[in-house]
Parts: structure tokens; sequence; C-alpha cells
């Protein structure tokens, strides 16, 4: 993403880069990727390229001869080449040299090009003052004067031919809304009074981009970003073409400048107030525009077509097919009742569908699907007659053509007629062999020898193939335990190929390796339903949300309404031919599609210190910490699970949910240590390894363990050493005496909740300081970052810095101001009394000034510039430098709450003749950049700068420097506080705060690991809850004998 500052780049974790890593400086508008891999970015001083074999300096500008304004856009094209969008025209790159085509306006201007778009034929489109279609091969541009653009062309993007839809050229305009060009000109703008809702949020396009359903992005300039889908799957959206994303669902401000999708159709988002990330692809809830609430689903099927069948409790039968959804009711499609409780399909095209009290009927497909109220199906019913039961549970279509059906009347099974037109009724009840005649719903299923397996009140029922007589078998200790769901694999030598969830939450699995039933894991609420682990992970439809396990590892994931879900209790699952798992609940169906892109993982350190080289010695007999970072583009890194193994002891994969972790001492030798991090759809990363190197080692007095070889050079050199011995002693003696001081005023340095004023409680930031003040000279700085990120002492140490700042030619005058609370109408008065009470260092007295002689809230930005006036003159009679007062702004997000009119005095006061003699530093969290007004914005004249956490040496800094020479810090604790805090300095702060205390309290004066892991625990304890934490650990197979 390109910034005011250069670019940000996210792989799961950030990472900036400036012109100090080779960027050109300025801005940076455009970025583009050429085919054969290359990175490019363009901006205000040209263009430069990244070179991933330089890591220090990875990007090199390469100059447009010719060219000195700025770079708007940038396209990677099909035949290798890079073209530039500039303020004059356009140029290419062809890997060697630079080919500059001017174009022009109609008036004969110099035409700026905002945007770029390569169509199927190679030729190049270059909009901005004007739009051109531009020959590739010749150069030749050729001015499109069939439409008439009244506002400047801000983004241009080709879709390719999908379905009806021709390749569409798709432009998008600063004032006019949308225009689509296939071989005719069509506009698309707001919706006019009276229309439709449906269409455009607004006329102000900012960007365009088009993910892999057809659907077109729409970034605009402060109404969001809006969705166009001509022949998607629009019963995702509630049947409608169109639909808008703002600030209400999830973004970070409604003005979106840029719109990317990454591999697994992620959309992330650039807009005024930071980067958004938009996934309207893994959970979406089926609606259409007559059915907009699909709920009550009662059991699915998935036909040889794909189709999808979905039964409801009030609704009928609802299919998906394809785009298109099928509603067969009483009312449209003529069923006995719309209460259903089973549906499927079977080998001769007849539907059967089970209802809850007029058993089952069946009518064919196509029929169905085409019915109409002049043209209802032949529907033929099978009712208590032939079931003994008008209630149905339960169905399944065999692999040998048979069907199958329970109720509470036990199971019948069908066998059709090779003509589909008869068939042949065979009833089981508790005389053939069944637990109990009460079949669960949807409990029925069969394995890839036959075997059908049904679930029932009271055990779990097996019927091998060819067989007449059931066999039952209890899962768990409880008598009472109602099978509820079964779930069979198709995988001919899978280890479980049956599974069955109980009332009681218990999920258990057949294993072929021992004939047992295992007891696989406890969710802890009923499990209606199951789908098998043929792609390695089984899923669990409970009363308390989706349940997702992997079958190998046995970790689970657990989804509910705050990753997606429409309601927590799941009681319907399905698989498409994509891989998306299908959810009904009492509240709608939804379809979720599993991310698939894996995390990555690195090993931080091992004992306290970086693996250089992968590899690592240390001593026998010592415990092993070990500090892991993993990243991934979807899941919190505060969410990843990992896992751990030493394939030399011979132990499978051990989980883990935290990034640091104590292994037992290991004896001599070479071992292989292995980690994975594993995401919040349990993808594992790549396994990365580290050598780790056991060296013998001995306790020697005084020293504490050491090697071997250690041991035998020193006991040669002992007498040399006695004398330098004894001055280490008395320096020892030192230290100590300073530690039981210490201790007895239970000294503790670290600073928490309060800005760090001191300089020897500051670090990480002086990099960022020197930036700030470089750039004082003549611009204006707006530092935005999170709370608690150390903002506030950014700035005490900034106006330290300026009154102590020996400039060859500035005299820098920093003024801080706390706005917290400050009303609108306070805004001057307070920036003139703090600006008033810092003048006594410069000037002998006081001047009369008018804030003397006005009310409060009556001192307005006209006042406050004339009394500025007044002081600059002053303090430019103390000094032959050049006068600049620095208005330190804190709290700058009050200015939100401000009228546009404050907003916009603001701005006055610095484009006053005076300017240069003024400038500012503000800091927020989120300052708005909403704006609705002609004129340029106050915020446009700052630059930005974005306060991000400290680095991992800043960090480790701020952990051991405050206690150096007074308290000791284990390796693995400071590692351990480190990786949790993430580079938080308030974190930091309060987690070594609540490690001393802990360590006073037990009488020592070194941190452990121990002091570090319970200090977390007590700050977790003082804050407020998160969410629930997704990552746990499965129960071990326990067995039960069949």
């Amino acid at each position: 993403m390109g910034t005011n500052s250069g670019l940000d780049h996210f792989d799961g974790r950030w990472r900036s880069f400036t012109p100090n890593d080779g960027l050109p400086k300025g801005p940076i508008r455009a970025v583009a990727q050429t085919i054969d891999g290359t990175l490019w970015a363009g901006g205000d001083h040209g263009v430069a390229r990244m070179h991933t074999d330089t890591p220090g300096n990875p990007w090199q500008v390469v100059g447009i001869e010719g060219l000195t304004g700025p770079v708007f856009a940038l396209l990677g094209t099909t035949d290798g080449m890079l073209w530039a969008g500039t303020d004059a025209g356009v140029a290419t790159f062809d890997g060697a040299s630079w080919t500059v085509v001017p174009l022009y306006q109609q008036s004969g201007l110099p035409a700026r090009v905002l945007a770029l778009a390569e169509d199927s034929n190679g030729r190049i489109w270059a909009g901005g003052d004007t739009l051109h279609r531009i020959d590739a091969q010749s150069r030749q541009a050729y001015w499109i004067d069939n439409v008439r653009f009244h506002s400047r062309i801000q983004a241009l993007r080709v879709a390719p031919a999908r379905g009806q839809w021709p390749e569409t050229l798709w432009v998008g305009t600063a004032g006019e809304g949308l225009w689509s060009y296939t071989d005719h000109w069509r506009h698309f703008g707001m919706p006019e009074p009276g229309q439709s809702a449906e269409g455009i949020a607004s006329n102000n396009v900012l960007a365009l981009t088009l993910d892999s359903d057809g659907a077109l992005w729409i970034g605009t300039n402060g109404s969001g970003v809006s969705l166009f889908n001509p022949d998607g799957l629009s019963f995702f959206w509630g049947g409608k073409n169109w639909r808008t994303l703002t600030t209400r669902d999830g973004l970070a401000a409604d003005a979106v400048a840029s719109i990317v999708l990454d591999s697994s159709g992620t959309a992330w988002l650039a807009t005024i107030a930071g980067v958004s990330r938009l996934d309207t692809r893994s959970w979406q809830k089926l609606a259409t525009l007559d059915q907009p609430t699909i709920d009550s689903a009662t059991a699915a099927f998935v036909d040889r077509q794909g189709r999808l069948w979905f039964a409801s409790d009030r609704l009928g039968v609802i299919v998906v097919d394809g785009n298109a959804v099928h509603h067969i009711s009483a009312e449209r499609s003529g069923l006995p009742e719309d209460m259903v409780r089973s549906v499927l399909v079977d080998n001769n095209g007849f539907v059967w569908i089970g209802t809850a009290r007029q058993g089952i009927v069946r009518a064919r497909v196509m029929d169905v699907l085409t019915a109409a109220e002049d043209h209802l199906p032949a529907w033929q019913a099978f009712g208590d007659e032939t079931l003994g039961s008008n209630v149905l549970r339960a169905s399944l279509a065999a692999s040998d053509g048979s069907l199958w059906f329970g109720t509470y009347n036990g199971v019948h099974r069908f066998v059709p007629m090779p003509s589909g037109r008869g068939g042949q009724w065979t009833h089981y009840t508790t005389n053939d062999g069944l637990a109990d005649n009460i079949v669960s719903q949807n409990a029925i299923a069969e394995d890839s020898t036959g075997t059908i397996w049904v679930g029932t009140n009271t055990a779990i029922n097996r019927l091998s193939y060819g067989s007449s007589r059931w066999t039952n078998y209890q899962l768990g200790e409880a008598t009472t335990s109602k099978v509820l769901s079964v779930a069979a694999s198709n995988a001919p030598n899978a280890q479980y190929p049956v599974w069955a969830g109980t009332d009681t939450g218990d999920v258990y699995a057949l294993d072929t390796s021992s004939n047992e039933w295992r007891l696989i894991d406890r969710i802890g609420s009923p499990i209606y339903a199951l789908l098998a682990p043929d792609d390695s992970y089984l899923w669990a439809g409970a009363g308390a949300g989706l349940v997702k396990l992997d079958v190998d590892s046995l970790v689970q994931r657990i989804f509910t309404r705050e990753q997606g879900l429409n309601d927590n209790e799941v009681h319907v699952l399905a698989r498409d031919a994509a891989n998306g798992v299908w959810i009904g609940t009492q509240t709608g169906i939804m379809r979720h599609q599993p991310e698939q892109v894996p995390p990555t993982v690195r090993f931080v350190s091992v004992n306290g210190k970086p693996p250089a080289g992968g590899k690592v010695q240390f001593l026998s007999q010592t415990p092993i910490g070990v500090a892991v970072e993993g990243s991934d583009m979807a899941t919190p890194a505060s969410e990843l699970g990992y896992r751990m193994r030493i394939p030399q002891m011979g132990a499978g994969w051990q989980n883990e949910t935290d990034e640091h972790w104590t292994l037992d001492p290991l004896g001599p030798g070479h071992y292989t240590l292995e980690v994975q991090a594993v995401d919040g759809e349990l993808n594992t990363s790549a396994i990365e390894r580290v050598d780790l190197e056991v060296v013998p080692s001995v306790v020697a007095p005084m020293l504490g363990r050491i090697s071997v070889s250690q041991a035998s050079v020193m006991a040669v050199s002992t007498a040399t050493a006695l004398t330098g011995l004894m001055g280490i002693a008395l320096l020892t003696i030192r230290q100590r005496k300073r530690r039981r001081t210490a201790l007895r005023r239970r000294f503790n340095p670290y600073v928490s909740g309060e800005p760090v004023t001191t300089q020897e409680m500051f670090f990480g930031r002086h990099d960022t300081l020197a930036r700030i003040v470089d750039t004082l000279h003549e611009n204006s700085i707006m530092i935005h970052g999170e709370r608690r990120i150390g903002k506030t002492s950014l700035l005490l140490h900034l106006v330290e810095h300026l009154h102590t700042a020996h400039d060859s030619e500035f005299m820098f005058v920093p003024v801080y101001v706390d706005l917290e609370g400050t009303m609108d109408d306070e805004l001057f008065s307070i920036m003139m009394e703090e600006t008033i009470g810092c003048l006594p260092r410069y000037l002998p007295s006081i001047p009369a000034l008018r804030y003397h002689q006005i009310a409060w809230t009556e001192y307005d930005h006209r006042e406050f510039s004339r009394d500025l006036d007044s002081i600059l003159e002053l303090l430019a009679q103390t000094t032959r430098k050049t006068v600049r007062v620095v208005l330190i702004l804190d709290e700058m997000d009050v200015m939100n709450t401000y009228q546009p009119v404050t907003q916009q005095q603001l701005r006055r006061i610095f484009m006053r003749t005076f300017a240069y003699s003024l400038g500012a530093v503000v800091a927020g969290v989120n300052i708005s950049k909403s704006w609705d007004r002609v004129e340029s914005p106050w915020y446009n004249l700052f630059n930005e700068v974005a306060l991000g956490p400290l680095s991992d040496e800043a960090a480790r800094e701020l952990i051991l420097e405050p206690v150096r020479g007074i308290y000791q810090i284990a390796p693995e604790a400071v590692s351990y506080i480190a990786l949790h805090a993430r580079g938080k300095p308030y974190l930091l702060q309060q987690h070594c705060m609540e490690a001393v205390n802990l360590m006073l309290a037990a009488g020592r004066n070194k941190i452990t690991l121990s002091d570090a892991r319970r200090a977390l625990v007590d700050l977790q304890r003082q804050r407020p809850p998160k969410a629930h934490r997704l990552t746990r650990r499965s129960l071990r197979p326990q067995g039960t004998k069949l």
C-alpha cells in the first residue's frame, strides 16, 4: 500500500519501506508488478523497483528521462512492459530504457493520466483529464470522443468476458459515477430520488477492481465501497445486484482510495483512516428477493448435478442450482405441507421429501424445478400405511441405489425397480436388532463398505452390507446418551471411517486399527450434525457453534457469531464441489468457504538467543526456552496456535497455544526442533527447523553450570586467575550491596499509565524523533497510532529536544497543548494560553494581547492570528535566526467533534503570511478525514507519521536497561515479555512492573520465566475480557471395545 511517506507491506505482520530503503521521497501513489515478478512503486519523485537480493536497501530509483512530474499510475502488461501514467501522458519501460508518449486534451494542454488498464487485445487505456486508447506496438494514441466525460477519470478496469457479459471496460469518474463500454457506452450513477435504492453509493469513484465471482468493487470518496454483480451469485446478496459496505460494516473510513484482493479473495481497502480488511466470501448468507430469510433448516442433500437441497421446518424445500434458487412449497409446488424433515434425490431422477406429519412424497426432479401454478408436479405419497409412521427423521441414498428412511417407527429401506415406477419396502425395528425405534434427526450414513449406520435414542446401530440383522453399540459410560448425528468417510482406508455425535457433546469415531469406538473430543454441547473428514477435517454442527477438527493433530476451532455465523445452534451441514461448507441453523442458511492460505512462522530465540545459521549450542541439564513468532493474512497473531516436535525423541506433534514454551533438559547429542504455526482455519505453515547441539556439562563452584571443556581449561588456569578474581570479588560485593538496598527499598523503575518523560526510559523512538525534527524545518507533522503506543511520550520528548536544539537556521519555540476535553469554541483560547505560558523562557515580559481583553469563548481564529503576529515580532528581536513556533497538539481526535468551520479556521491560520514561522505536530488515534467542503481540508497541510510498535531490539532494551546492574532477568523471561507485549511500550512497562513486584515479593533479585508468566496472568485478569480463544487441545482418544 502506498502512503504519504513510502510503502506498507503486509504478510501477516506490517513492514514499512521509506526513502531510507531506496524509495523516492514523498508520497507513493501507485504500485504494480510486471510478469517477471518485479515490484514497482511510483510517486511524486519518480519510479523505483524492488530488488530482493539487496535486503539492506531493497528499492532502487529508475529515472524517466525528460520527466520531472509525479507518477500517478503504474501497470504491468502481458508483454512484460511497465507503463506509467504521468502529468503529461504515459511512459513505457522495456527493462532497459523508457519511452515517453505525450497525451493531450482537446484544448491542446497536456493530459494527466491517473489510471491505466489493458484489454485482451493488448491495447492500453489511459484515463485522467481525458480517455485515450493506445496501441501497445506502435504507441499510437487515440482520443475517445464518442462519450463526453465532464469530470476527471480516476479509475479504470477491464473485466474479461463472463457469462452473458462480453469483455467490458469500466470507467470511474470524479463526479459522474461509473461508465461501462462493450460495443456501446452505458452509465451507472446514483439512484435518482424516487427510483430504486439499488445503484452506486456515490458518483465520485476513486478505485475499481474485480473479484473471481465477477463482482466489481467500486471505492468511493466518502460513501464506502459499492459492489456490482452483473450475473454472479446474487442470492448471497438477497437477490440484488448492488450492495454497499461502509464504516458500519467494518471500514476504517468511507473514502476508499485503493482496493486489492489477495489469493483467498479477501479485499484490502486503503482508506484515509487506514487499511481495512473485508472478507465477503468466507461467510455468506442465502437469501432471495421474495424470501429474504431462509430459516429453520432441518436437512440437506447434494445431488449428482451438484444441486443443494435444503429441507426447512417452515418453508418446504429450498434448492440452490448454480446461480438460481428454487422454492418448493405447498403453495407453489403442491407439497402436502411445508414442515419438511428430510430430502434426497435418487438415481432415477425422483426427489423424495419426508415431512413432519404427512409421510413421504416423491415427484420427478424436473417437474418440481419447473413447477408453475398451472403445472404442478404429480406427487406420489407414502404414509402411515407404508411406514407405520408419518413423521420422517432422516433419509439416505445409498451407493447401490437403495433408499433409507428413519422414523419414530424404526428404519425403512426402499429398493426401486430399474424403471423407477415401483419397488420393494423393508421395515427394520428392535425385532431386527435395532437398539430402539426412534431414529435421530439426520442420523443415518453409509460407509465405504456399504454398511449402514443409524443413530437412535440409546445407541449407534450397524447393518452390514447384505445382512438383515442390526448390531448396536452404546457410546460412552452413560447409558442415557443419545446418538444425534452420524457421518461416514468416503475414503476406503480411513483410520476413522465412521463418526458419531451425542446429546452430551461427545464426538466418537470408529478406529479400524483396534475395532474400537474412541472418544475423540468433548465439545460440551449437543452435536446435531457431522461432516466426515474427507479432507482431513471433521466438521460438527453443535449447540454452541460450528466446530472444525483436525483429525491428525486433534486441534479444533469453534466458529460462532463472532466469526460470522448467524446463529450458534447448527443443525445441518453439507459440502459442495468447491469444498464450501453449507450450514443450516434456526435463523438461516449460510455458506462458509474455508480460507486456505497457510501461515508462516519463524524462530525468535532459543534460550534468549536468535538461532544464527539455524543452529544453537547449549549445555546439557539446561531447560530450553523457545520463542517463535507466527503470522497469517487472516488470523490475528494472538489467535495463532503452534505445534512442535523433536523427531529424535520419537514423539509426535505437541500442540501449543503460546509463542513461548519451555522444554525439559536434553542429554548430550544433536537434535532437530521442528515448529509449525496453525491458523484460524487449521492451515499449517511450512515446518521451520533449528538444530540443537547439547554439550556435556558440570556444575562448578561459584560459577554454576559450565561445559566439560570449560572445566578443563579452568583447572589449568585457576592459579593464574586468583588475582583477577580478587578484583571481581570486590566489584561483586558492591553490586550485591546495591541489590540489597534495592530489595529493601522495593525499587521498581518501570512506569505504567503515565507518559515517559526521562531519557533513561525513552527507547526505540530516537529515529522517529530525528525525522520529525528534520521535517519541521519546512512542514508540519500528523502522528497517528493506537492508544497508549507512546504518542504523548514522543511529543514531550520533542518539546524538550526543541528547547535544547542548536539549529543553525531556526529558533524553535515549542508549545505543548493537550486538547482532551476542549470544546471547539475554546480551541484558540487554549492554544494561545499555552503559547503565552512558554514565553518567559524567551521574552523578559509578556506583551499586552487581545487574549487578555476578550472572553474565553469569544476568542476566535482572527484574534489568535493577531496575537501570534505580535508574539512572532517580539521573538524575532531576540535572535538572528528564523523564529518557528511549533504548536504540539496532543489528543487531536477531539477535532473529529468540531464544526467544519472551526477546522477550516485552523487551516487559515497555517495559510497566513506568517505560515513560515508557524509549524505544528498533531497526534491522535484516528483523526477523521471526512470532508464535504469545497476548500482543501486542514489535514492536507500535514505529513503523516505512523507510530507503530517498538522494534524487538528496542523492546529488549526497555526491558533490560532500567534494572541493569540492580536486578537480573532470565533470558527466557526477556523473550516471553517481548513476545507478549508485541512492541507496545505500555504493555512492556506493565509486564515488567508486575514481574518486578512478584520477584520482590519472593525476596529474590532475579526475574524468572515463572514471574513473567504469572505477571501476564495477573495483568489479563485486570484487563477487560476478550473474545474466547479459538484454539484448544482436543482429548486424546480413549478406547471402548466393541
